[in-house]
């Protein structure tokens, strides 16, 4: 059994949700032979995902329950029969993952053939780590699972590769290698197979590291930190306790900064800093944040109100959720999220956050290259956030398909850059590959003002620019303000420009050269040509319709060198502000 403390609130809350999600997905049918196709005849990842997931919530659902209460007989027999349904699976890896040369092969093979992909990684590391935690387990049924695990990754592994990943600067090197790695921890004999494993993980792992700058901010987003770097430290805490032998990555100057990015992401409370494909809400891993506390001291210790109370995710993922029970302390309290300014200068990105008058406000904004990691078209992109409300916002990340990781990738408003909040210059967006950049020109911070100033004239290199600086100043106080300017200058007269802002869908109200949106005023100069606001839809990354206000101001003869100024200032609205077309 666990020795756990049930009476910790938020244990509590984490035992609740395992009874939920029992509930939830039990109707949930087997994907059919048709829903595992239609990736590759019509694209859609969700139909066939939903099912395959919730198997793996089962899966993690009836092994904590397991854990936690050894004596129900009826758990482990439950648990039994989802890792039986495991086992007989077509494949374990997704199908927008699938090589078709191996799992859709044309010849007849006497041996099946499998990808090795993100989730068939998890599984393998998954059902090693059942066979190492429950000695209860059928004995044929665990001869079944390690059959399984050597057919499908671990003799792939040795046998095959390198695999595409293995070189990968991203979270797939740490989630596949990691898993893989865990995987062989556990069920594989010590000798020369599993120190070759062994080497070739940690050859993965110094790839995912050198994807990760030395400011240590992970460009995917927050959620891909958890992942990615969560797989990493799974794979060395493991390695540490079952070889006794310690590493020196905790000492690593990139780890470290790598591991207090979480208390830098953040803008207060659950809301995040969600550039690339992260989404707008989250909530740290406390059980994980502990154990990197220990491991590393300057790693802050999130407050408990602030945990993820869901201790099994959306994918279903097992290693995860059995390390916030494993490594979760009842007796850290931990603190909200400090102020601070940082600038990661390797990414650019550039974020502050503080507190007044019982009230949290922060900025952030990015420069960096067109070619990031799960990129967008963003370069100058910018978030506003003030006493729970985030006024100019990032769309984060989409429903994931076919046409969101292929040429289609930037007509999704979330990913192209008429979904940020940069300009349109003489009718030409942002391109598309690492040369289109910024260059920062300027930067520093203090206790009253922020500034950040970046060259982003090579990220328009179509629109007879001659040079375009974005500034921008922002004024922290009682009543905080954002400065944001444009520095145009054109190798010609006569010049469009549109400046769009990407904004909450609240109320808003028009007043003279500007806007009401709540406590935040929106100021542009007088001289404008026309301002619009329309409303716009998108689907976000769980499939659910939201709505964002998108205000353009629009130039339309400007000449060779124009100046716009804006900007965003807190005042206490005294009238109701009904919407008023813009």
């Amino acid at each position: 059994m666990l020795q756990i403390n049930r009476q910790d609130p938020l244990i509590k809350q984490w035992l609740s949700h395992i009874d939920e999600c029992v509930g939830a997905v039990e109707s949930i049918p087997p994907p059919t032979y048709h829903e595992l196709m239609l990736f590759q005849r019509e694209g859609d990842r969700v139909t066939f995902e939903k099912k395959y997931f919730a198997r793996r919530q089962r899966l993690t659902a009836y092994g904590l329950l397991h854990a936690l209460y050894p004596e129900k007989e009826s758990y482990l027999r439950i648990l039994e029969n989802v890792i039986w349904e495991v086992l007989q699976e077509f494949t374990w890896c997704l199908p927008a993952h699938i090589d078709e040369a191996r799992e859709f092969r044309k010849e007849e093979k006497e041996q099946p053939q499998y990808t090795i992909d993100l989730f068939a990684a998890e599984t393998a590391f998954t059902l090693a780590e059942m066979i190492a935690m429950f000695d209860d387990l059928d004995d044929f049924l665990i001869m079944q699972i390690k059959q399984q695990i050597n057919l499908r990754v671990l003799n792939n592994f040795m046998e095959n590769g390198p695999y595409h990943w293995e070189k990968a600067t991203h979270n797939w090197a740490s989630v596949c290698a990691g898993s893989i790695g865990c995987a062989a921890l556990y069920i594989m004999e010590e000798g020369p197979k599993r120190d070759h494993v062994l080497v070739r993980v940690f050859d993965a792992m110094d790839c995912y590291l050198s994807g990760i700058e030395e400011d240590g901010a992970c460009t995917e987003g927050y959620s891909y930190w958890k992942y990615g770097f969560g797989y990493f430290v799974y794979f060395l805490a493991l390695y540490e306790k079952k070889l006794g032998i310690p590493t020196t990555y905790w000492t690593n100057p990139k780890v470290k900064m790598l591991a207090t990015f979480q208390q830098k992401i953040y803008l207060a409370e659950d809301h995040i800093v969600n550039f690339s494909d992260a989404q707008a809400k989250a909530n740290p891993m406390l059980g994980f944040s502990h154990f990197l506390h220990k491991k590393i001291p300057e790693v802050h210790l999130p407050a408990i109100r602030l945990a993820e109370t869901e201790i099994i995710d959306h994918c279903g993922r097992w290693a995860p959720a059995i390390r916030e029970l494993l490594w979760y302390d009842s007796n850290k309290r931990g603190e909200d999220w400090p102020d601070g300014s940082w600038f990661l200068k390797d990414s650019q990105i550039a974020i502050s956050r503080f507190h007044i008058n019982g009230k949290t406000f922060a900025f952030a904004a990015k420069g960096g290259h067109n070619d990031e990691p799960h990129n967008h078209l963003d370069i100058g992109q910018f978030i506003l956030y003030a006493n729970g409300e985030t006024y100019c916002r990032d769309l984060g990340a989409g429903v994931y398909s076919k046409d969101y990781f292929n040429e289609n990738r930037y007509t999704y408003l979330c990913n192209g850059a008429h979904g940020h909040s940069i300009p349109v210059i003489n009718d030409a967006e942002q391109e598309i590959g690492r040369q289109f950049h910024a260059s920062i020109t300027s930067q520093h911070h203090t206790d009253t003002e922020d500034l950040l100033a970046m060259d982003m004239t090579n990220a328009y290199p179509t629109c007879q620019l001659n040079q375009y600086i974005r500034t921008y100043r922002w004024k922290k106080g009682e009543q905080p303000r954002l400065y944001l300017k444009d520095s145009f200058q054109f190798k010609k007269d006569y010049n469009r420009i549109v400046e769009r802002f990407v904004l909450s869908d609240l109320p808003y109200q028009r007043i003279e050269n500007g806007l009401i949106m709540k406590e935040m005023h929106i100021y542009w100069p007088s001289f404008v040509d026309r301002v619009h606001m329309r409303r716009s839809v998108f689907t976000n990354h769980f499939g659910r319709k939201e709505f964002v206000n998108m205000l353009e101001i629009e130039i339309q003869k400007a000449s060779k060198r124009c100046q716009l100024e804006f900007q965003f200032v807190w005042e206490e609205s005294k009238d109701h502000v009904t919407e008023v077309e813009g």
